[in-house]
Formats: structure tokens, C-alpha cells, sequence
């Protein structure tokens, strides 16, 4: 089993990173707080990239946004960085990023999606993870996302089983994320309420085939989670 350390905006920057990686050395993978998808990269990101403030850290930049163009471009700034694998954001459930149609707001048209998707797999030079929800009002519009999805040959399906309404709040959809894990063509990793070996245990028994899971609020609540 993969453990991957969620991104949180603000708190899980390189400091963060390496801090972890020296103290607790059991995360498989580190996703940087997600990264706008536009033009030019900022000064601040590419310090949060550098190769020199990451050390041995396996880390995959997630980029949000809602053009594929935007995408691409930023992917190729990516590559000139050095990175093999980007992760696009269509899981962040906040009022101001899903008000601008990004994150788990552009969840609202699969037609868009797939057409996004199409255009940004047949021309990154990077491989491409997506994470995402399961929806932005009802659990029922995951079949169709989970469709589009499983048309695209991702290095990865991240997925936190709530739908955007959601929040943090209520169960995580265990029966949505099942439906994914049957039809996916690609690895598929489980993300959401991992706050102690309990809560794993019980993800491992009902997916005992699932190779990776990522947590974030449980790590800073136990920073050895993934040890235990």
C-alpha cells in the first residue's frame, strides 16, 4: 500500500514537506497545494518546486483551472522543471474556486470535462493524475463523471468520495468510490476521513486490491499515521 499526503492550501508547502519527509519518513508521495493553471508561473511556486527545496521528496504539482490550454501551458513550464507527472483539481469543494468553474465546479458538465480531458492527455508530455468528487449536488452524477473518466488512460484516479455540497462534512459515499474501482481503467486511490489505523483498516478490508490512499487532515492530527 501507497500513502500520499494530501495538498493543503497554505499548510503543506516545502518547509512543510521536508520537515515531514525528515521526521516521519512514510509517505510515498507529496502533492503541492494546488497551482493555478495560466501563462506564467510565479516566483513563489517555482521556490515551492525547486528541485534544492525538495530533496528526495517524490512530489506531484496539482494545477487548477478550467482550460485546457491553460493546462498545457502550465504542464510545459512543468517539464522544463523537471517533473514527469502532473494532477489536475477537480475535487476542491471551496465557494470561491467552484464559483469561477474550477476545482469540483467544473464537475457540472461531464460533455466539458471530457472534451478538457481529450484535448490536455493527447498533448501533455507529462503523465496525468486526476483527483476529484464524486459530484457537486447528488451522488447520482458520479455515474457519469466516473464515465468520462474511465475513457482516458490517467497515471492515477484520486478520489474523495463526497460530493462538493459536502464539504468535509457527512460520510464519505463508500459505494461510489466501489463503482469507480470496478470500472476504472486506471489505478485508483481512495482519499477522505483516514484519521487513524482504524479508519484505513476498514478501507484496506472492503478494497483489498486498492494500492494507495491519501490522507491530509488525519497527518496533522498524527503525524506518524502512515508509520502506525
Amino acid at each position: 500500500m501507497l500513502f500520499y499526503l494530501a495538498p493543503m492550501e497554505g499548510i503543506t508547502g516545502y518547509i512543510v514537506r521536508n520537515a515531514y519527509a525528515h521526521y516521519f519518513p512514510y509517505i510515498d508521495k507529496y502533492f503541492t497545494p494546488f497551482i493555478p493553471a495560466a501563462k506564467k508561473m510565479s516566483k513563489k511556486i517555482k521556490r515551492d518546486l525547486a528541485a534544492e527545496n525538495n530533496g528526495r521528496i517524490r512530489l506531484v504539482p496539482q494545477l487548477i483551472g478550467n482550460r485546457a490550454d491553460e493546462f498545457l501551458m502550465m504542464i510545459r513550464q512543468l517539464e522544463d522543471l523537471g517533473f514527469t507527472s502532473v494532477n489536475l483539481n477537480f475535487g476542491c469543494p471551496s465557494g470561491t474556486v467552484v464559483s469561477k468553474r474550477k476545482g469540483a465546479g467544473f464537475l457540472e458538465e461531464p460533455e466539458e470535462l471530457e472534451m478538457l480531458l481529450e484535448e490536455v492527455l493527447e498533448n501533455s508530455p507529462l503523465a496525468v493524475s486526476v483527483k476529484t468528487r464524486v459530484g457537486i449536488k447528488d451522488p447520482d452524477e458520479w455515474e457519469a463523471l466516473c464515465g468520462v473518466y474511465a475513457k482516458f488512460p490517467l497515471e492515477e484516479l484520486i478520489i474523495h468520495p463526497r460530493i462538493q455540497k459536502d464539504f468535509y462534512k457527512n460520510t464519505p459515499n463508500l459505494s461510489a468510490f466501489a463503482e469507480a474501482f470496478v470500472q476504472s481503467r486506471n489505478p485508483v486511490c481512495y482519499n477522505g476521513d483516514i484519521f487513524c489505523v482504524e479508519d484505513y483498516r476498514r478501507i484496506r478490508e472492503k478494497f483489498p486490491e486498492l494500492g494507495a490512499v491519501m490522507t491530509g487532515r488525519g497527518v496533522l492530527a498524527d503525524p506518524a499515521l502512515a508509520r502506525e
